[in-house]
């Protein structure tokens, strides 16, 4: 499954048909606030939500670790999207 590289907006360009829009929502998903989310590499992380970069203004993601150490990381959300893939616990890919 080929993962978005940007998060969409809501409404994009001209997009007043209701069908276009559910379209979209349903091929690019946002993402899911306190949810987890499984690393390409096999780490686990709950997303805690999104950020701006202050002199940028790049959109961020914010995330944090589930094990013991628990360290909290920020990094570009589209490059959290390619890496990451929703994953609910208890539930193996």
């Amino acid at each position: 499954m080929s993962k978005p590289t940007s998060i969409q907006p809501l409404f994009p360009g001209n997009r007043n048909n209701l069908h276009d829009v559910i379209e979209e929502i349903t091929k690019n998903p946002p993402l899911k606030v306190l949810a987890t989310y499984k690393h390409y590499k096999g780490g686990m992380y709950i997303y805690l939500g999104e950020a701006f970069q202050e002199d940028t203004l790049t959109t961020m993601a914010i995330y944090k670790e589930l094990n013991p150490r628990g360290h909290t990381f920020v990094r570009p959300i589209d490059e959290f999207i390619e890496k990451f893939e929703y994953c609910p616990l208890g539930i193996q890919i």
